[in-house]
């Protein structure tokens, strides 16, 4: 049985996605299956993740517009903060529960040095359809 380590299996996943622009990029429409590790892996293995709470993509000081996406499209701020907490808190469970990983925390932006680094922004967000972009990058930046 061949194993892939986590670096390299995330090291694929990045190439995958700076390969797609977003114009292309799909939407996931159903649930992707978790990879959870067989065996344990030894703790010295095993890479750190810090998580960015994710922006939550309304325009910043511009009160009109905000005040406008609330009236016309329902996106309200604190909404939206709130679902910027939610994914990255959510995002840090699912990699904990692999057992790929070493400590998954939630970090402030651009707070800590890790050896993975996740962060991203909620591109739209309704009722039926979420969209973010992700953005992940190594210890060397």
């Amino acid at each position: 049985m061949k194993r892939t380590t986590p670096s390299i299996a995330l090291a694929t996943l990045i190439a995958c996605a700076a390969a797609v622009s977003p114009a292309e990029a799909k939407r996931v429409q159903t649930p992707t299956a978790l990879d959870v590790a067989r065996q344990e892996v030894a703790e010295d293995l095993l890479l750190d993740v810090g998580v960015e709470l994710f922006e939550d993509g309304l325009p910043t000081n511009d009160y009109a517009a905000l005040a406008e996406l609330e009236a016309e499209e329902g996106v309200y701020e604190d909404v939206r903060r709130a679902e910027g907490r939610f994914i990255a808190v959510h995002l840090m469970d699912t990699l904990q529960s692999t057992g790929h990983w070493g400590a998954v925390r939630i970090l402030p932006q651009a707070a800590g040095e890790v050896d993975r680094r996740i962060g991203g922004h909620i591109v739209e967000s309704s009722g039926y359809v979420r969209e973010v972009e992700i953005q992940v990058h190594d210890s060397t930046g």
